[in-house]
Order: C-alpha cells, then sequence, then structure tokens
C-alpha cells in the first residue's frame, strides 16, 4: 500500500486545485462577459454622425471605430461606422444600435480596399498610415454628447489617394 492514501496525494492534490482555480476563472470571465453585454444593452446610446477626407477623397468603406477615453473595464462597445460613397458615417453600438454613449472618445481609421491583380481580387494593406490604425498612436479625438452629435469632418493627409488611383482599386 502507498504511503500517501488516493486523497492525500500531491500531485492529485495539485491537480484538483489547478482544476478549482481554473473553473473559478472561467466563471469569473463568463459572468464578467455577460454583465458586460448586458451593461452595453443598458446603456443609452445618442445618435452620431460623421465624416471623413483623405487628402479632399471619399474614403468609402473605411472604418472609423470610437474606443472610449473613460471606460468601464465591463463594457465592451466599440461604436462602430463605415464610411459611405459620401464620404459619411453613422455609428452603431452593439447589437446594431445606432449611436454611442456618451463620453471621450480616440477615433481610429483603417481604409482597406480591395483590387484587381494576376490572381483576382487582392487585399490593399490599410491605405491610411499606421498611426491612425491605434487607439494609442491616433491624434483623432472626439465628444459624444447626451444628445444627436454631428462631428466636424474628420480631414486627414497622407499622400495615399494618388497611390490608390494607380492600383485599379474596385469601388
Amino acid at each position: 500500500m502507498s504511503v500517501f492514501a488516493d486523497n492525500s496525494d500531491p500531485s492529485r492534490i495539485l491537480q484538483r486545485g489547478l482544476a478549482a482555480l481554473f473553473t473559478a476563472a472561467l466563471v469569473v470571465l463568463l459572468v464578467g462577459g455577460v454583465t458586460g453585454i448586458y451593461a452595453d444593452l443598458q446603456c443609452e446610446v445618442y445618435p452620431v454622425v460623421g465624416s471623413v477626407s483623405v487628402d479632399g477623397a471619399t474614403p468609402a468603406g473605411a472604418v472609423v471605430k470610437f474606443h472610449r477615453i473613460d471606460s468601464d473595464p465591463w463594457m465592451l462597445t466599440t461604436p462602430t461606422g463605415v464610411v459611405n460613397d459620401d464620404g459619411m458615417f453613422h455609428l452603431l453600438s452593439i447589437g446594431s444600435r445606432p449611436g454611442a454613449p456618451a463620453g471621450d472618445y480616440v477615433i481610429t481609421i483603417e481604409w482597406n480596399q480591395q483590387r484587381i491583380g494576376a490572381e483576382g481580387l487582392e487585399a490593399v494593406p490599410n491605405l491610411l498610415p499606421d498611426r491612425f490604425a491605434s487607439s494609442t498612436t491616433t491624434p483623432l479625438r472626439a465628444v459624444v454628447e447626451p444628445k444627436a452629435t454631428r462631428l466636424s469632418t474628420f480631414e486627414l493627409s497622407c499622400r495615399c489617394t494618388e497611390a490608390l488611383t494607380r492600383q485599379s482599386v474596385l469601388p
């Protein structure tokens, strides 16, 4: 017979302890995620409309994301909009709710297109400078008031529209 009974085997005790710790962490994450979604669905959102111009051109299809500066860690919403052919975007929040919660935001914008290449459609890397794609480096800021908000145009300069017209980009 072993010196350690089945219940006192150090490796089994460690395994059970790790399993219990993992289970507890999983429960916390799941409850937190559900709480975050619930909090996002409960918060009030306000219509937000804006526009983007790149070197005077319309970046149709560019994705605009609003990252809340003073974000509650349980809030999962990143209001997002897509630039239309006229340069305008309308933000949507979780559950496709039109608008964004009131607050201060940093804005990221990415403009990826497709072009016709030798292999057919090819993805073109982000046409905007990398600084606009990261919430830690973007210079773009906005405030969403607790009412309908019409933002000033985000006028970006990157000299990327010349390259765009030479790439046979699809609309």
